[in-house]
């Protein structure tokens, strides 16, 4: 008998794909040493067994991309990619990144440490096939928290549609979890130190430090603006926020963003401000004082550096994402579509104890599934 009972796994998720936060199941293991590696085509579950329910397909890692494995894994029927690390590392620290080619991959994908995929390797190889048939991995797909609140980032820039998008379409569910999430909007912004002049005046803030992370319609609005409006929306947001009055933070977002055509000047945000009765002249002081002027007086922000930018731009490093627009849950990065559904059943899986909405929400949806507390693996010895 081979038998991990509540052992976890340490594991990452991929940063593509769908995972289904907030739900788990069971399902047999396969592992086929003769493609080890997943990155030739893999053999149809169905060939082997066609009664298997969740087949979950290990390969190593090495040798091709993580999304080749992961097709490959789902193209042969499996529900879960299962990846084991080719070297004795902290995998929790390690991100499956998409190398450009992911999307439409709809299974969840997971990297394991080396140890613990070689105890599953030998037991798939080395014990008799009707033995070796009735592994199965149990997994629950929620996320670690110590705490009856939950904290989440949503790292943007306010000139990308799927930003708006997204954050037009959350607004409900933001309201509903104010009182028990702490909510936070963060920049995204790139450096470009070394560009001409005439792209960092237009595009930049800071001699380069920060310029504009979008490029849609470049012709209706500079980068420099676009990144002056994030400013904006981030200190209304700490203003609101210390005022007790966060939620008119998603007021603002969704009148800009109806009525500036996607490309939020000074003009439509004060008038913004001013129809939700806001302070525009404090937002803008805000704004001001986030620079570190050298020369003092009024700031120059081609020139000076900006203290919320530097600490939007360390903390994107410290994730470790290239992608955006992103959310972090507790600090850890979630990997899935950003669609506000699967966005808040995401939020909800990281609660040790599912609010009352979260349960509505998920009986609405037709889903019986219990919410578990804690994320992880545990083999049984029978399928």
């Amino acid at each position: 008998m081979f038998e991990y009972i509540n052992y976890r796994l340490p594991f990452s998720y991929s940063n593509f794909g769908n995972i289904p936060y907030g739900q788990s199941f069971i399902g047999r293991i396969y592992y086929n040493a003769s493609n080890s590696n997943g990155c030739t085509k893999i053999n149809s579950i169905k060939e082997v067994n066609r009664e298997s329910v969740n087949p979950i397909i290990l390969v190593d890692r090495g040798q091709c991309s993580f999304v080749t494995k992961v097709r490959n894994v789902e193209r042969a029927g499996g529900s879960l990619a299962v990846i084991i690390d080719d070297t004795y590392e902290k995998v929790e620290s390690i991100t499956m990144l998409n190398d450009g080619i992911g999307a439409g991959i709809s299974i969840p994908a997971m990297l394991i440490g080396k140890k613990e995929g070689q105890i599953l390797k030998n037991f798939l190889t080395k014990q008799p096939p009707e033995i070796a048939a009735t592994a199965s991995l149990y997994v629950n797909f929620d996320r670690e928290n110590t705490d009856k609140r939950v904290k989440w980032e949503m790292w943007y820039t306010s000139g990308n549609k799927l930003s708006v998008e997204f954050l037009s379409g959350f607004s409900k569910f933001a309201q509903i979890m104010k009182n028990s999430t702490d909510f936070e909007p963060r920049l995204v912004s790139w450096a470009c130190t070394h560009c001409d002049k005439d792209f960092l005046r237009r595009e930049c803030l800071s001699n380069g430090r920060y310029c504009s992370i979008s490029r849609e319609n470049p012709e209706k609005m500079k980068g420099r603006d676009r990144l002056i409006e994030d400013l904006r929306e981030k200190c209304l947001y700490q203003l609101l926020q210390k005022g007790g009055e966060a939620g008119k933070w998603w007021e603002y977002m969704d009148y800009v963003h109806q009525f500036c055509d996607e490309q939020v000047g000074e003009k439509c945000s004060e008038l913004a401000h001013n129809n939700l009765s806001l302070s525009f002249n404090e937002t803008m002081q805000c704004v001001n004082d986030s620079f570190n002027q050298i020369s003092g007086g009024f700031p120059n922000m081609e020139i000076d550096d900006n203290k919320i930018l530097i600490e939007e731009a360390s903390k994107w490093k410290e994730y470790g994402s290239g992608y955006w627009p992103a959310i972090t849950i507790n600090e850890r990065i979630y990997h899935g579509d950003m669609n506000p559904e699967q966005a808040f059943a995401a939020i909800c899986a990281a609660f040790t104890v599912e609010p009352d909405y979260c349960r509505n929400f998920r009986e609405e949806l037709g889903s019986n599934q219990p919410h578990y507390s804690s994320a992880g693996a545990k083999i049984l010895d029978k399928p």
